[in-house]
């Protein structure tokens, strides 16, 4: 049986390290696994971005969202 390799996050060339919300299977083209990491990296971003957006319009608003 073959090792399995799983990412937990990726270094960029500048040392900036980026860790996931959850492993990664390297298997398979590495396009196909890169797409997950970027799947999984927007979604990331876009629940921060929602959160943010949440707080500010209670912020300034008031009331439930």
């Amino acid at each position: 049986m073959a090792n399995k390799w799983e990412g937990q996050g990726m270094i960029s060339a500048d040392g900036e390290y980026v860790e996931f919300s959850s492993v990664v299977a390297l298997e398979g083209p590495v396009e196909d696994w890169l797409c997950v990491v970027g799947m999984i990296t927007c979604g990331m971003y876009l629940e921060t971005y929602i959160n943010e957006e949440q707080e500010m319009l209670l912020v300034h608003y008031g009331g439930e969202t």
